[in-house]
């Protein structure tokens, strides 16, 4: 399931990319645009005439920094749209995250080397889902490269799980042995 959902979202990784860089241009552009004119209405609004002057207070009385974090928080589709593509993935490797530290510490007694390595993992993909130190860039070579070291250190969680119950059943069947003869 991780590497399918992998192979789908590195194929839109060009697409995102892009446009990303696209819309967040766009919206540089808009706010210099507001706050340009937020200064041209300051400048106006001491130098009009008496006439002008009612016009101009209007406008200086508007809130930019509210119209720039309305426009920007409502023109973002592709940003959206990359959120609620990389998300699917995003949660199935916190889930992954989570069952390995719980599988952990119900197996084992003292396993402060496996849990300290997962759970650094899962703090690394914490920041990569909140776009802690990727906030410019799209996240989907980092959400990949998480999910992968996530995934083998599963993987490898398993195995050693399987090979310490292979272990205690060989163990236990010695035991058996010796103690009916």
């Amino acid at each position: 399931m991780f590497f399918s959902m992998a192979q789908n979202i590195y194929s839109k990784h060009g697409y995102f990319d892009e446009n990303l860089k696209i819309e967040r241009e766009k919206l540089n552009r808009t706010k210099e645009n507001i706050f340009q004119l937020k200064e041209e209405v300051g400048n106006n609004f001491l130098k009009s005439d008496r006439n002008c002057h009612k016009c101009w207070y209007s406008l200086s009385q508007l809130n930019y920094n509210s119209i720039y974090a309305y426009i920007s928080s409502n023109n973002k589709p592709i940003k959206r749209s990359y959120d609620e593509t990389l998300s699917p993935l995003q949660k199935l490797l916190m889930g992954l995250s989570y069952v390995n530290i719980h599988l952990l510490t119900i197996i084992y007694i003292k396993p402060f080397r496996l849990v300290f390595l997962s759970t650094f993992l899962a703090i690394v993909h914490l920041c990569i889902y909140s776009e802690l130190f990727v906030d410019n860039t799209s996240s989907i070579f980092y959400t990949l490269t998480i999910g992968i070291c996530i995934t083998l250190f599963s993987i490898f969680l398993l195995f050693k799980i399987m090979i310490d119950l292979l272990m205690i059943v060989h163990y236990q069947s010695m035991k058996k042995i010796l103690l009916s003869k």
